[in-house]
């Protein structure tokens, strides 16, 4: 989702909403939208090298607030998004 935000200065930020909540969908929120002030797009595509999960949290206590997603009752298994994260510090890659 955040590869195509970022190529189509035109898409909707509110389609993250589908894949984060939380901290992480205004960080993320807040990156485009910083990306898109300055004139800057995505070109490409992201690949994860390494993806290691810390914590999962299902606390489904007040779905108003967000904690879990819209679709979660219907569709516990396809329902998830991503509420933090955290980028490790090392050297960009080289431009291609």
């Amino acid at each position: 989702m955040v590869d195509q935000l970022r190529s189509d200065p035109g898409a909707d930020l509110r389609k993250l909403k589908t894949v984060a909540t939380s901290a992480q969908l205004n960080a993320v929120t807040t990156l485009i939208d910083r990306s898109r002030d300055e004139g800057q797009r995505q070109t490409g595509t992201t690949a994860i090298n390494e993806l290691q999960v810390q914590s999962v949290n299902l606390d489904n206590s007040d779905p108003k607030a967000g904690k879990v997603p819209y679709k979660y009752a219907a569709d516990p298994t396809g329902g998830w998004r991503v509420a933090t994260g955290q980028d490790l510090k090392q050297t960009p890659c080289a431009a291609s």
